[in-house]
């Protein structure tokens, strides 16, 4: 098994993750960014593993002290990316994060300066007849995807709120 994360930390391709700490043990929350699947971890061990494809999953464990906690993770803005995770312990709020999908810059100077250079090439090696009609279409979709791939801005911001 990889070794769980001690912060709460997130990544498209990776999943999300969740942890709080409290005075007896460790919770550690994941969800996939794809599946729906969501695992808790009460101190490296898996107590709870659901995929839910429902706004919302909750997960309810006791820990050795007898100690009854739940964990709420709620889809509060689908059009946004915006996720909320509840940790609660005995039936009180401990602990609220929320995570945002980070929109990276799609645009930019270069970008832009690559795509007018590139577009003015292909537009004249279609109009004289070296590449046909379709070109421009490879062209332009070839050039959205290198700008994704090098866009550095995207990802999850995560951040615990106040209780």
């Amino acid at each position: 098994m990889n070794q769980l994360p001690n912060t709460a930390q997130g990544s498209i391709s990776q999943g999300i993750w969740f942890v709080y700490h409290d005075e007896f043990n460790t919770i550690k929350v994941w969800g996939s960014c794809f599946s729906g699947k969501e695992k808790v971890y009460l101190n490296e061990d898996l107590v709870s593993e659901k995929r839910s494809l429902k706004m919302n999953g909750e997960h309810t464990f006791t820990d050795s002290h007898n100690n009854r906690y739940e964990v709420k993770v709620l889809t509060t803005n689908v059009l946004k990316g915006i996720l909320e995770c509840h940790f609660y312990k005995n039936g009180e709020v401990q602990k609220t994060y929320e995570c945002r999908f980070k929109f990276g810059q799609l645009f930019n100077l270069k970008f832009i300066v690559m795509l007018l250079l590139g577009s003015i090439l292909t537009g004249v090696l279609v109009g004289l007849g070296y590449l046909p009609e379709f070109a421009i279409y490879i062209f332009v979709i070839v050039v959205l995807i290198i700008n994704s791939r090098l866009s550095k801005s995207r990802g999850f911001a995560i951040v615990e709120m106040s209780n």
